[in-house]
């Protein structure tokens, strides 16, 4: 059996409520790496949390009702972290969720030595629960980001590769990105990723694909990219500051999702109704500005952190 066809059987847990984008990406990535290993998958109820069975689905809800889903993940972007995702029901209790999500991250560490466990896209009001629920929390960011979709249907400008144009008398190429372009693309991030992670993106079979790099064509200097991350979330958009204002970064980020669609058109993985994504920080405004402009809606009213803790 197919690990896509489990984790259809997973997902079917939510009894039809969309499961948003940001659970979903690294799913899909644990697929189209290694679609031969299901990652550790677990549900979530009232009053208790479990490893998910593929082989004994037919359970008794009715005294402990399923409440969430969620799955481990071994992180790759900075060093070898073990952490969790998680989905909650909507529509259940704050006390509800708060008592899930006590029994979740105990039964998921169980028999483990303490070490920070790393929860990536986490809604506001589920965070600032966790921090009264772990023993310790090591790192956290205050502040939080939006989420921003694209529906598949938004038209985005995109460039081939080996393409070329001009703007002001400098003539620009549309290219793929290379190792020795990863000081630049991290150069004007706001988070410290180390260049083994740009690697990583390079070297991986699907993310290689849409890393976009606009350079100078007569001396081959990256001046613009954008690129998606590990979670499938499209993020590292930028442009060297001596080359903003003349369009570039719209090009490098349309060839990119453009790039991504195609991928989704084609591959033979199910996409579990995954939309196009990415995180801003709330206070920047100018990225903002960007998605809108690129026709990004943002998610009101919702604000999702990253965090380590110690459960």
């Amino acid at each position: 059996m197919t690990s896509s066809t489990v984790i259809s059987r997973f997902l079917s847990l939510a009894l039809g409520e969309p499961l948003p984008s940001p659970f979903l990406g690294p799913l899909i990535n644990s697929l189209v790496f290694s679609p031969t290993r299901v990652p550790k998958l677990y549900v979530l109820r009232e009053h208790s949390a479990q490893d998910y069975d593929d082989d004994a689905r037919a359970v008794d809800t009715a005294h402990d009702p399923v409440v969430g889903i969620g799955f481990s993940f071994i992180s790759d972007n900075q060093h070898e972290r073990f952490g969790l995702h998680f989905w909650l029901r909507s529509t259940i209790a704050p006390s509800t969720a708060t008592q899930s999500l006590s029994l979740f991250l105990r039964h998921a560490t169980a028999g483990m030595d303490p070490h920070m466990v790393g929860l990536r896209a986490v809604e506001h009001n589920h965070y600032v629960a966790i921090q009264d629920i772990v023993n310790r929390v090591l790192w956290k960011d205050t502040n939080g980001c939006g989420l921003y979709l694209l529906d598949a249907a938004t038209p985005v400008t995109s460039v081939a590769l080996g393409a070329t144009w001009q703007v002001d008398g400098d003539t620009f190429e549309m290219d793929s990105a290379l190792p020795s372009d990863a000081p630049a693309i991290l150069s004007l991030s706001s988070i410290e990723y180390d260049e083994d992670y740009i690697y990583s993106l390079l070297k991986h079979p699907v993310f290689s694909k849409f890393l976009r790099v606009v350079r100078v064509a007569a001396t081959k200097q990256p001046v613009s990219w954008a690129l998606v991350h590990n979670d499938f979330s499209l993020g590292l958009v930028g442009t060297d500051p001596a080359y903003r204002r003349k369009g570039l970064v719209r090009l490098a980020f349309g060839s990119t999702i453009e790039a991504y669609r195609d991928a989704i058109r084609v591959a033979d993985v199910d996409w579990f109704g995954l939309h196009q994504y990415c995180f801003v920080f709330s206070d920047n405004v100018a990225s903002q500005q960007l998605m809108a402009s690129m026709g990004f809606h943002q998610v009101h009213d919702k604000i999702f952190h990253w965090m380590g803790v110690l459960v």
